[in-house]
């Protein structure tokens, strides 16, 4: 091997031990936060869903609001759920790599966005197809699915981001307990 060749790989051989080395830990860790942010977004978004869903359900018990407030309600809460939509479509990429309990908080969104976009189109078909219908059983109960749904994925977010706060919160406990045992 000549000098030139020599001086070549050693020098790749120096760019590759200098460049910094990234675990699958780090990589995971990194990963792991940019889906329990994604996650806290989704909670947020299934809040304001939840919040113009009871909203849409209170109206829906009184007798006083107009076609237009139900309208004007149920567009609000179709997009919201189409931003959860949209949401849900990142994070199911991100998902291979997610925790067990972020997987199955990701999992559990689709059936769930599912069963409220069905809800709310009928209701918005009934509100379309006559106005009175905002009266009648179906309508109260195509509302009152999406209430139950956005309440129940909010809970489940909420339930998973506390869950995986509260394992961060204890890992560090354990780390902390193990370097004071090593001193």
């Amino acid at each position: 091997m000549n000098r030139k060749s020599l001086v070549l790989c050693a020098a790749i051989l120096a760019a590759i031990l200098a460049a910094p080395a990234r675990s699958p830990a780090a990589a995971t860790a990194s990963t792991t936060a940019q889906i329990t942010s994604q996650l806290k977004e989704a909670k947020k978004a299934s809040y304001e869903l939840r919040t113009t869903a009871e909203r849409l359900a209170a109206i829906t018990r009184g007798i006083s609001h107009s076609w237009q407030s139900h309208s004007q309600s149920l567009n609000e809460a179709r997009e919201h759920l189409n931003r959860l939509g949209q949401m849900l479509v990142d994070l199911e990429e991100l998902k291979p790599h997610a925790s067990q309990p972020q997987q199955m908080a990701i999992e559990s969104m689709r059936p769930r966005l599912a069963q409220m976009a069905n809800a709310l189109t009928s209701a918005i078909e009934l509100v379309s197809v006559g106005s009175n219908n905002i009266r009648f059983s179906p309508y109260g109960d195509a509302v009152e699915s999406v209430t139950e749904h956005s309440t129940s994925l909010h809970q489940t977010l909420d339930t998973v981001l506390k869950y995986e706060a509260a394992k961060a919160q204890f890992d560090g406990l354990e780390l902390e307990a193990a370097t004071q045992l090593v001193r």
